[in-house]
């Protein structure tokens, strides 16, 4: 049918006019829709076709086409503005399918499920495609056609309309079935369903090779760091490494062991054998994910852990405390400043000439951090040996190594009078 479109006058430009279609008792499938109808500049009139579509029902049915207002141009829709449209059934004779599907199967015997047809099914069209996994080693076809004295065939074998045909064994690659339709009057309409059944795909998410680099910033010279273990094993998933503080980023070079395996570092996808982007390393631990997809979607995670170390070579806190003998009773000894502070390296304290030993007890910033009293290694937060002091100053040294190897002195002087 056409649907024209009338304007009482001519318009000095082109103009669209919406059409909206509502279904009455027709299906969306049963008829295509369109959305305007566009009237040129200087013309009154402008149209466009709706074609019906061959379905599986015996009943007519109808649908509604409303023209719709175009306020832009000032045009508002008169009478009629609408009109219900009849499809009318019964062909005399038509060799067309009304519907087509097809499922596919693991095997002959097996459950079968619905397959995606690409278009999607109508009856004047006559070429469907369809995408397998290489699992899927069947199908079957079912045509219906819409004519009821018409007959049909699957690869030149006959099936009932409505009906499923045999399993057709699907090879790897594109296979086309034939469904030909002969009607009363012995015409013939052919339609083909091409399946492409998939090669099988690599369930290898390994990597066969991975080599890390670092840099003093993101943009510097990387170079070459050591993972342990030192040799490489697709089986092997962790990795460890350790960097000097002043080693700020990282690069990893992962390589695929198949081709068709893709691989993301950090969740950023990487090229098989060229470095990731640089990653910022904090202090301390900074865990890696390098993730493997097979083609067939198997995933494998490989994590390289790199340690950056740190540089704090600070104190937390410094306390001292004295006694009369190296075993006697210690008590706590004021140290001037009184408040300790990390940047403050230099303390002091006066005792009596009684007291004649002292403790000190410092207590690292960073866990990793060691430290000593007079040379002699001292547990953070405890107190060290006592220390035989002599009449006047006595200075002694508290020395803190960071875990890169930086150092920083602190010293405390007691004064015995």
């Amino acid at each position: 049918m056409t649907v024209t479109a009338t304007l009482s006058s001519a318009l000095a430009n082109d103009i669209s006019i919406g059409v909206s279609s509502t279904n009455g008792t027709a299906e969306d499938n049963d008829y295509n829709k369109i959305s305007s109808i566009r009237i040129a500049a200087g013309e009154t009139t402008g149209s466009r076709a709706i074609d019906a579509q061959e379905d599986c029902d015996t009943a007519d049915e109808t649908f509604t086409v409303t023209l719709q207002n175009a306020q832009s141009f000032g045009v508002t829709v008169g009478s009629p503005s609408s009109v219900t449209v009849t499809i009318t059934d019964g062909d005399t004779s038509t060799t067309n399918l009304c519907d087509l599907t097809v499922s596919g199967s693991t095997s002959a015997g097996g459950a079968y499920t619905v397959l995606a047809l690409s278009p999607i099914f109508v009856g004047s069209t006559t070429s469907y495609t369809a995408t397998v996994a290489n699992a899927t080693t069947h199908a079957k076809v079912t045509p219906t056609v819409a004519d009821s004295g018409a007959t049909v065939t699957v690869d030149g074998t006959s099936v009932t309309s409505g009906s499923a045909s045999d399993a057709i064994a699907l090879s790897v690659g594109a296979n086309t079935i034939t469904v030909r339709v002969t009607g009363l009057d012995m015409a013939t309409k052919d339609y083909t369903v091409t399946i492409t059944r998939q090669p099988v795909q690599s369930a290898n998410a390994n990597l066969s090779g991975l080599t890390a680099t670092t840099s003093t910033s993101s943009t510097g010279t990387f170079t070459a760091l050591t993972l342990s273990p030192s040799t490489f094993s697709a089986t092997t998933t962790s990795y460890t490494a350790t960097v000097a503080n002043a080693r700020t980023h990282a690069k990893l070079t992962p390589t695929v062991a198949h081709s068709a395996a893709t691989v993301t570092v950090d969740g950023t996808a990487v090229t098989s054998g060229s470095a990731s982007a640089a990653i910022a390393l904090s202090v301390g631990a900074n865990a890696i994910t390098v993730r493997v997809t097979a083609q067939d979607g198997t995933t494998k995670d490989y994590t390289v852990t790199i340690t950056r170390q740190s540089a704090n070579a600070n104190l937390s806190g410094l306390t001292a405390s004295s006694a009369t003998s190296a075993g006697g009773t210690f008590s706590s000894l004021t140290l001037s400043p009184s408040t300790f502070s990390a940047d403050t390296t230099s303390y002091t304290a006066t005792v009596a000439n009684a007291r004649t030993h002292a403790k000190v007890t410092p207590t690292v910033a960073h866990s990793a951090a060691t430290v000593t009293v007079d040379g002699t290694a001292v547990t953070s937060g405890s107190a060290s040996a006592a220390i035989a002091l002599s009449v006047g100053a006595n200075a002694i040294t508290v020395r803190v190594t960071a875990q890169d190897g930086t150092t920083k002195d602190y010293t405390v002087t007691i004064t015995r009078q």
